[in-house]
């Protein structure tokens, strides 16, 4: 018809929109890990809804899914009912099957922005031709590119990245995974329940090591509640941190299973560590410590609740047997799947020393910087029959003195394996490979103390053979 006008259509989001802007924000809700991943996809431009926009906008600036510290900073701003209010929040949480696909759901929300802002440009250049309109749509095109997922960062904008390291104990024991790995018997549980009365209590872990105060949760699975109770009332000191320190006894096998669970517990707590007794024995069924795919399935989720909320996971761990590691220090010595090690951000493992009885604790990898340095732990009695932990000292060259006496013994197992031998033989052997025969007295007597060899009148030592 002449002289009439043809409106300009309104584009209303393309089918699933809305559905995928619900998703994306349902996974940042989940886990505070997907605010960052979808924020590198989308801004809250690209959100079709006014409610949406708001919300994307909150979560960025709150930098937190937290429910209780996000609806304190919405309701500061002023913005809790213009995102639909808790109701609708726990409502687009619950729909998000996941937080792993944030940054997949944000892309689908990129290009249904993407595509409202071509069809909005096309129709005013149909409507009215000309250079301006083109250059209006050829622009709108080339943004509506898929930009490149890969964006390399300035040493500026690396520098002031968020997440920083935070530590339980100064320069050891970081927020996040750490792994606490030695043989059976050897006092992991003890060093465990000073390291909890320390920072329940707000004094320095063995008098010597800097703690970020805070409450404490061990999660027991290997004791009960008469055993480890004796052990705390003995542990000196442990009486400052009686408030501060909670125990959660025979859970259910909470890593790679039901660790959903222990979220509402650990909401409340808000620990600054949490002490886990151990791994092994908190593994879901069906997760076999030697498969690395399960194992990662297992612990990365631990590792991302604790960056999220805050807290040291303390993992006790097992080392493998002597017979089984042959030459393998440091971190392959630890039992299971590689995986384990992986996932840590720090991992100790921890060795008694045969002169002194002292406990030695040697940082094999940490995820922030140097690795610190090796200490030891003495175990001393105190007047009142009670049992104290104290710092022995760094380990500098008696470190370096154990290590040779660890390749030393893995020399003689491995000779042994092969049949009898005596003193002689054994120290020629050990001779002839670069070690003093002080340190093949000292392991030969390690392995006899420890039972993994046995001797004959004769003075011929062979293999313990265990039934």
């Amino acid at each position: 018809m002449t002289g009439s006008t043809q409106a300009a259509p309104t584009y209303a989001p393309p089918p699933g929109a809305d559905e995928a802007e619900r998703a994306c924000l349902g996974a940042m809700l989940i886990e505070t890990a997907a605010i960052a991943a979808a924020r590198a996809h989308v801004s809250a431009d690209h959100f079709a809804l006014e409610q949406h926009r708001v919300l994307f906008a909150a979560l960025c600036e709150a930098g937190t899914c937290d429910p209780v510290l996000l609806q304190d900073h919405l309701s500061a701003k002023g913005l809790l009912e213009a995102v639909g209010g808790m109701p609708y929040l726990l409502e687009i949480q619950a729909e998000s099957p996941t937080a792993a696909n944030a940054a997949a759901y944000a892309r689908r929300v990129r290009e249904a922005a993407n595509l409202r802002r071509v069809q909005a440009a096309s129709w005013r250049f149909a409507e009215k031709p000309g250079a301006d309109t083109l250059k209006t749509l050829s622009a709108t095109l080339q943004a509506a590119e898929p930009p490149s997922d890969l964006r390399p960062l300035s040493g500026g904008e690396l520098r002031a990245y968020q997440e920083q390291a935070r530590y339980v104990v100064g320069g050891y024991l970081p927020v996040g995974a750490v792994l606490f790995a030695g043989e059976p018997g050897e006092g992991k549980s003890t060093v465990s329940l000073s390291l909890a009365a320390s920072v329940g209590a707000g004094s320095p872990w063995l008098d010597t090591f800097a703690i970020e105060a805070g409450r404490v949760l061990v999660v027991d699975a290997e004791g009960n509640e008469r055993f480890t109770a004796e052990r705390w009332r003995n542990l000196e000191d442990s009486e400052a941190a009686d408030d501060a320190v909670s125990f959660l006894f025979r859970p259910p096998r909470l890593i790679g299973g039901e660790l959903g669970e222990l979220r509402p517990v650990l909401r409340d707590l808000r620990p600054s560590l949490v002490i886990f007794d151990s791994l092994a024995a908190l593994l879901a069924d069906g997760i076999e410590e030697n498969d690395n795919a399960g194992m990662r399935r297992a612990l990365d989720p631990l590792r991302d609740l604790a960056h999220e909320l805050g807290f040291c996971a303390f993992l006790i761990h097992h080392l493998r047997k002597l017979q089984q590691f042959g030459d393998r220090r440091g971190l392959a010595r630890i039992r299971g799947a590689g995986a384990i090690t992986d996932v840590a951000d720090a991992a100790f493992v921890v060795s008694k020393d045969p002169a002194t009885s002292h406990l030695i604790v040697t940082a094999e990898k940490t995820r922030w910087g140097a690795k610190p340095q090796a200490f030891s732990i003495a175990f001393d009695p105190t007047p009142d029959g009670r049992l104290a932990l104290t710092f022995a000292g760094l380990v500098g060259e008696r470190e370096e003195a154990k290590t040779k006496q660890d390749r030393c013994a893995c020399l003689i197992v491995e000779t042994l394996a092969g049949g009898r031998r005596n003193r002689q033989e054994i120290e020629a052997i050990a001779v002839t490979q670069g070690f003093a025969r002080k340190t093949v007295s000292r392991t030969l007597k390690s392995l006899l103390d420890d039972d993994y060899l046995t001797t004959e009148k004769v003075g011929r030592f062979t293999l313990y053979e265990r039934t």
